[in-house]
């Protein structure tokens, strides 16, 4: 039921193009030879796939809708029947012969090592008869400058964020139920630490002065009030930093 609505959405809110905007024919080849034909397809197609790739990217990244960059879309791939229809028609031989070699002779990766000797003929029938060299090296890697002609578009404003609401004066909010429950609590969880505190100090006197015997620390067991506590707790600190100067 969801998939229904969502189709009668599209077809009544967007304008979809024809089914035959949108089919390309496919280059239906394996990945050898595609391999093989690879670097000399680059350079027969370098305008489409560089400036128009570009224009493809550069369309969808302003415009965020597909259905605006189809042209571009396509000749990139009718660029590559383009070169593969010459190819079959001049140079099927050559490039059978060095595609096989690659298949057969070229391990895991379909290195093109072993085949440089069938490649020498390949490289001279696509000049010969297409008209193009091989591409030298590092000739892919040239930095390209594109001049578009497409207009720049208005950019939208951007989207606020809502203002955040001031905080609540606190001060004149009521107290709620249970912070004197909570009063009571750090209180106790205060004295617990400060009493483990203590208690750790004490004990590293005891460890320290063997004649000093455990069980007279009446600190250990934690049993006074909050007072008492603090008393022991500041004798401790100064017992420890006359120790400090002692040394």
């Amino acid at each position: 039921m969801a998939s229904s609505v969502f189709v009668g959405l599209l077809k009544h809110s967007m304008d979809l193009p024809p089914l035959s905007e949108l089919e390309v024919p496919e280059i239906k080849m394996t990945s050898v030879p595609l391999l093989a034909a690879a670097i000399h397809m680059g350079k027969f197609c370098d305008r489409q796939s560089k400036v128009l790739l570009l224009e493809f990217m550069l369309c969808n990244q302003e415009h965020h809708d597909p259905r605006k960059c189809l042209t571009e879309g396509k000749e990139v791939t009718s660029c590559g029947l383009k070169f593969l229809g010459l190819l079959k028609k001049n140079c099927a031989d050559q490039f059978t012969d060095y595609f096989q070699c690659i298949y057969k002779h070229g391990g895991r990766t379909f290195s093109i090592e072993n085949c440089r000797k069938l490649q020498y003929p390949l490289d001279e029938c696509i000049k010969m008869k297409i008209g193009q060299e091989r591409p030298e090296l590092g000739y892919f890697n040239r930095v390209r400058l594109i001049d578009t002609n497409r207009p720049r578009p208005t950019p939208k404003p951007a989207p606020m964020p809502e203002r955040i609401p001031d905080m609540p004066d606190f001060d004149s909010m009521p107290d709620p139920e249970t912070l004197e429950a909570r009063k009571y609590l750090n209180e106790a969880m205060r004295v617990y630490i400060d009493c483990k505190y203590v208690n750790f100090l004490y004990l590293n006197e005891v460890i320290e002065n063997p004649t000093c015997n455990a069980s007279d620390v009446h600190l250990q067991r934690c049993h006074f009030s909050s007072p008492e506590l603090k008393l022991a707790k500041k004798d401790t600190l100064a017992l420890n930093e006359t120790r400090f100067y002692e040394q």
